[in-house]
């Protein structure tokens, strides 16, 4: 954390003529607060105060990106552990950089695409084949031979119907805050996908590819997210598809392996995260967990927090944007939230993940960047951590070594002891799957690194859209403002999005 800066305003720098209503309404709390008639947590004294344009609560990309959008404001970001990023996190071991949480991105644009320009960074597309599937003891590679195995086992004519219903709701599909509860996808808010799988007919290899695909993404199954949260990660696996009306297409389409549309960078990930944070410099203050935020519109904020030499410490803003996991913004910010957003949050349950990285001095897997795994395996994917690096990274030649990264998915989110696995355990049945793909690749292992997610996901529930719509509605013009991936969609760009949108709200508020 860095030394807390001279104090911007307060009744020690100024006259009285400067005093504006809210100066004076802080520092007659101050007094107040002196005989306990203050509000119940400390008030800034006004010849102490460390006052602000915006505090940022959490340093998440969310967080980063509110935080990178005020930069030319007084702007402070608060951090509890000791490195920016959130769940967007990696490892180096020989030279390679392995991620440990996000792996890859669809393809920036809109503000994304300008934060990456702005911030000088180069992503790359993923090399083909990008998606690798192992169903029935065999291997499917790309779109084309994951396409004719559903249309092998589910009938071209079915597959077609889905093609047609994925672009159907596509046309009208849209993000919270934009997207209307009473609009033509609100009924798909409020069924479970596995509800809208059995409406459409499809056959069970839908149902088991999408639920692995379920929990790999979301950390839960098609019974518990909506028919409207994965659609998003169902139509992307669809991108620019159409139906196949020639059989003869079908053999071409299987041996079409085509640009993945996936993105990351060099060294991961983590370049976004990192150059966001540097940009920010000395007003990222990371070690810096807060625990209480309180105030209004009218006096200010106030937050407290626990700073790396353990002592509590108070500071204050005009406004403040929380983007911290939603169970963590119902403890913190208690004091204001009002009743109809507390309940909000409440409703939307959060699923844990975890990852191990695997360390061999040989490939243990290399043939494609992602290896989707059979529903009801430990593992829901297999990773080369090396790949992106290994054919960008002029000087990959030089690494050592070879990384895997297995990807623990929980059967659905409220798995029972899911974290509580103890790391011999939980590397023994990794193993167990990874030599169901890869013979012999457990004698390989040199190492490991286990990163546990405790708050992975925000899970899209049915009817979370629609309370999500809700909750933004109470945010309007206000210096308080909610950010993070549970705020519009779980995923690194939407968390972009909501914290652009608090970003400007503040805005426009100051």
């Amino acid at each position: 954390m860095t030394t807390i800066p001279a104090p911007t305003h307060g009744a020690a720098n100024m006259g009285a003529n400067d005093m504006n209503r809210r100066d004076l309404l802080k520092t007659m709390l101050a007094g107040a607060a002196a005989y306990g008639l203050g509000r119940k947590k400390r008030v800034l004294a006004a010849e102490d105060e460390d006052w602000h344009d915006v505090i940022v609560v959490g340093g998440g990309v969310s967080g980063l990106t509110a935080g990178y959008l005020l930069k030319d404001r007084d702007v402070v970001l608060l951090e509890a552990n000791d490195r920016v990023g959130g769940r967007t996190v990696s490892g180096i071991r020989g030279g390679w950089s392995y991620a440990k949480g996000t792996e890859y991105l669809g393809e920036p644009e809109d503000l994304f695409a300008r934060m990456i320009r702005e911030l000088d960074l180069e992503p790359v597309e993923i090399p083909s084949p990008m998606d690798m599937a192992f169903r029935g003891g065999r291997y499917y590679a790309g779109f084309g031979q994951k396409s004719k195995f559903l249309i092998d086992q589910g009938g071209l004519s079915t597959y077609n119907s889905f093609i047609r219903t994925l672009r159907d709701i596509e046309e009208e599909y849209d993000y919270v805050p934009e997207y209307e509860p009473d609009g033509p996808l609100g009924r798909l808010d409020h069924i479970t996908a596995r509800a809208w799988f059995e409406e459409m007919g499809l056959p069970p290899v839908y149902h088991e590819t999408y639920n692995i695909m379920a929990r790999g993404l979301f950390g839960a199954n098609l019974d518990e997210v909506s028919a409207l949260g994965a659609f998003e990660e169902i139509a992307f696996d669809f991108e620019g598809a159409e139906p196949i009306t020639d059989m003869e297409d079908l053999d071409e389409l299987a041996t079409e392996m085509g640009a993945s549309g996936s993105y990351s960078f060099v060294t991961g990930i983590t370049e976004v995260t990192n150059a966001v944070a540097r940009v920010l410099g000395d007003r990222v203050w990371t070690e810096s967990r807060v625990t209480w935020i309180e105030g209004d519109d009218e006096e200010g904020y106030e937050v407290t927090y626990i700073g790396e030499n353990g002592a509590e410490e108070t500071i204050g803003a005009d406004a403040v944007i929380v983007a911290t996991p939603l169970p963590i913004t119902l403890e913190i910010a208690e004091d204001i939230l009002s009743e109809d957003q507390a309940e909000i949050l409440e409703q939307i349950p959060y699923a844990p993940y975890m990852t191990a990285a695997l360390f061999s001095d040989e490939p243990i897997f290399e043939r494609a960047f992602d290896l989707s795994l059979p529903d009801g395996w430990y593992l829901s994917d297999l990773y080369d951590a090396t790949w992106v690096q290994r054919r960008f990274d002029p000087n990959a030649d030089d690494y050592k070594g070879y990384i895997a990264g297995a990807y623990i998915a929980p059967t659905g989110y409220a798995e029972p002891g899911f974290l509580d696995t103890p790391d011999d355990e939980l590397i023994k049945r990794v193993l167990v799957d990874v030599e169901r793909v890869s013979p012999g690749a457990s004698q390989k292992i040199k190492g490991y690194d286990i990163h546990r997610h405790k708050y992975a996901y925000p899970v899209t529930v049915p009817g979370t859209f629609e309370r999500l719509a809700e909750l933004h509605e109470t945010l309007e013009d206000s210096g308080f403002q909610l950010a993070g991936d549970g705020m519009v969609y779980p995923t690194f760009q939407t968390a972009i999005v909501a914290g652009e949108v608090a970003a400007d709200r503040v805005l426009d508020w100051l």
